[in-house]
């Protein structure tokens, strides 16, 4: 073998895991936004859409070893956790318009952290994305705020739905999150910015709308890396 062809093999010990829940109104659209996104072929990975989701059995270490799980999670989000459909226990937790969720990852819920995290969901960056900071060798990728939608155009939000899979596409190429991830994405919502402010977007009516979501987004953006990061 060639050193062409070993640095093209796949890498054996990632694990990617993609998570987009669907169950509100909200996540009826984010729920679909990761079906499309790609990941290289002999990568092990794991899609949890739908109902109850956990990622806890997925990034324990195995008897075979510790594996580095590059996570990309798309939907509902606290500042300290993930969350996901409710399981109608007393761990439920309820937000300020009575919806119930469960907690799917949290800083305190378990061990190992994923290594590589890309939350797209409100507040993520509060308190999760900070907590990655004492974690060797983690980097993330997140939002510290409430993130708006266009949910009434299926335009805006298939716009959304094209940076998060770019973004999460290159992640998983690069099996981390760096610098130019982070240009990446404030540079694929400025261009969606430019799109709909004076480019072909503009006829869209919702056009005024979607450029201050856009630069809502980009003004929340955050990444974190852990302590030899």
């Amino acid at each position: 073998m060639n050193t062409e062809e070993k640095d093209n093999d796949p890498a054996p010990n990632v694990v990617v895991i993609l998570c987009s829940p669907s169950y509100t109104p909200l996540t009826g659209y984010t729920g679909k936004w990761l079906e499309e996104v790609a990941v290289p072929t002999g990568i092990v990975e794991h899609r949890l859409t739908g109902g109850a989701v956990a990622f806890k059995g997925l990034i324990d270490e195995r008897p075979e070893g510790e594996k580095k799980h590059i996570t990309i999670f798309c939907g509902h989000g606290i500042d300290e956790a993930l969350l996901g459909p409710p399981l109608n226990n007393e761990e439920d937790i309820q937000d300020r318009y009575g919806t119930r969720h469960s907690i799917i990852y949290g800083i305190d819920r378990f061990q190992p952290n994923p290594k590589v995290l890309f939350a797209f969901c409100c507040n993520s960056a509060n308190s999760l994305g900070p907590r990655f900071k004492a974690t060797p060798d983690a980097s993330f990728l997140g939002y510290n705020g409430e993130l708006n939608f266009v949910t009434c155009d299926e335009q805006c939000m298939a716009t959304l739905k094209t940076i998060v899979k770019q973004v999460a596409e290159q992640i998983i190429i690069d099996q981390d999150i760096n610098q130019s991830h982070e240009v990446l994405l404030n540079d694929l919502y400025q261009k969606a910015y430019d799109y709909y402010l004076s480019g072909p977007g503009r006829s869209n009516p919702y056009f005024w709308l979607m450029t201050m979501c856009l630069m809502q987004h980009k003004t929340l953006i955050r990444r974190y890396a852990g302590m030899s990061a």
